[in-house]
């Protein structure tokens, strides 16, 4: 983002003072926009300012508060003779309408707030996306003694606490807090009810401990005409189909389910039947002879097909028309490892989910077998046995590192779903603030998705409308919920983009 406003100031289509102005006028348009009651009269205001840009928007802030009536009080981190240019001009104009405290006395100040005197809006702009090393020190106990307060008792009276950018300390690409715990607080990190960002989106806002911390995200445009910084890329629904009115059954592809034993049948009808709500034209369970009977007596759809060896799945893929493959469900591991020779070996569309993904974990052999059209949809656990060196790297760079290390797609599963293609480049499907879907953590969600991504052919696409589903169902979700779901959300993006089946 810095770059992306250097290379605005440097080309002369912006000034940096201007910058500052647009941002703190942003975030006091979207705290009146989220509380429209703090728009109709005057408050009071705690602004905590840091030594960099983000103190200068805070001082922004400050004197557009005091601009409309409200009574502001504000605090200062660090050596104001230091503070970069536009921030310093900001400085020096609030110094007109008031003083600035030092940081150092914010905890005592704490202490003479009571019910008569408690302020209507507290706003951290200490630091934001230029934090490099852990906070620690003075900085470290102010801000936990504010954060203990604010939770205790702000949110008890009904104010509210907004970050400019995000809750000083995050990091912004990994959503870890950066504390230096030698200071005494605990890491757990600062709550606001508001973060207001600009330009776009950082990783921080989805990742990590962000999420957590953040009730609600805004994004203010400053007008930045580059896209030259660094924005998370967001899954974008959109209405894509497989149909077409000139089609038929085949053209919509036929997905086989490689299904387990006899008590372990659930998962591999779940991805069925998904495979077939998502648009694939056929779907077909290959399963254990001794199997066949518990599965038929479920599935009307789906058709069925004895396999009991690597050679029976072999004999069957000779038929062109199972274009994709989806295996991993309750397969089992041993037999995972047996099947995904002959799997890998076919060059199909093929989703590796759940216990094949466990199987892969246990063999450079099969890893070397993988190809472009293969997916990886492995949980945080099967990520670990996958990848343990990649497991203490930051979620996103983790599974791009996986997509290239492996030549195919992998899709890490979570609230913040990334979806990393090392052709494609990577997206993140995340579940949170507005389009969280927290009814997704029940079992069998997973082979849910995998069997929608057979049935799409689109790993972020599925991720999407599968966290759509849950939402739409809300309370009570189960997973065999899911499929039947899944067909008024694809409805509704036709509906929207006035793009149905041709």
């Amino acid at each position: 983002m810095r770059a992306a406003e250097q290379h605005e100031i440097t080309a002369g289509r912006q000034s940096g003072a201007d910058l500052m102005e647009r941002a703190g006028r942003g975030v006091v348009d979207e705290i009146f926009k989220k509380w429209p009651k703090l728009a109709l009269s005057s408050g009071t205001a705690i602004v905590v300012c840091g030594p960099g840009n983000n103190g200068g928007d805070g001082l922004v802030i400050a004197r557009l508060l005091h601009d409309r009536g409200w009574d502001v009080t504000v605090f200062f981190y660090g050596d104001s003779g230091r503070l970069p240019p536009d921030a310093r001009l900001n400085y020096d104009r609030w110094l007109k309408y008031g003083n600035v405290r030092p940081f150092a006395e914010l905890k005592d100040f704490l202490t003479t707030i009571g019910d008569h005197n408690h302020p209507d809006l507290w706003i951290d702009a200490v630091f934001g996306t230029g934090l490099t090393r852990p906070i620690g020190g003075e900085l470290a106990v102010g801000l936990s003694a504010l954060s203990n307060w604010s939770s205790d008792l702000v949110s008890s009276h009904g104010g509210y606490v907004v970050a400019v950018e995000m809750p000083s300390g995050l990091n912004s690409d990994t959503g870890d807090m950066m504390i230096d715990r030698s200071s005494g607080d605990d890491g757990s990190g600062w709550y606001c009810d508001l973060a207001v960002t600009f330009h776009a989106p950082k990783r921080c806002h989805f990742v990590g401990q962000g999420p957590d911390l953040i009730d609600d995200l805004a994004v203010v445009d400053l007008g930045i005409r580059t896209n030259d910084f660094d924005a998370v890329r967001l899954v974008r629904p959109r209405a894509k189909t497989n149909m077409t009115t000139a089609g038929h059954k085949y053209t919509r592809g036929h997905v086989l389910v490689l299904g387990g034993p006899r008590h372990s049948t659930g998962a591999a009808r779940l991805a069925a039947r998904a495979a077939l709500r998502s648009g694939a034209g056929l779907v077909t369970i290959a399963a254990p002879r001794d199997a066949l009977d518990i599965y038929a007596c479920h599935e009307t759809e789906v058709m069925l097909r004895p396999m009991d060896s690597a050679q029976e799945l072999q004999d069957m893929l000779q038929d062109a028309r199972f274009d994709c493959l989806c295996l991993g469900p309750a397969l089992g591991v041993e037999t995972a490892v047996a099947l995904m020779p002959t799997v890998l070996d076919a060059d199909r569309y093929t989703v590796i989910d759940a216990d094949a993904i466990t199987a892969l974990s246990r063999s450079t052999d099969l890893i070397g077998q993988l190809h472009a059209k293969c997916v990886l949809t492995p949980h945080s656990g099967e990520f670990a046995r996958l990848c343990p060196d990649l497991v203490s790297e930051p979620k996103i760079d983790a599974a791009e590192a996986a997509a290239q290390r492996f030549g195919c797609t992998v899709l890490l599963k979570g609230r913040d779903t990334v979806i990393a293609d090392p052709h494609f480049g990577t997206q993140l499907c995340a579940s949170v603030y507005e389009d969280a879907a927290p009814w997704l953590g029940t079992a069998g969600a997973g082979d849910v998705l995998a069997g929608m991504i057979a049935g799409m052919r689109d790993p972020a696409q599925a991720a999407w409308v599968h966290a759509q589903a849950a939402r739409n169902f809300g309370v009570g979700l189960i997973a065999s919920d899911l499929p039947d779901t899944i067909p008024a959300v694809l409805q509704s993006l036709w509906a929207e983009t006035e793009t149905p089946p041709r």
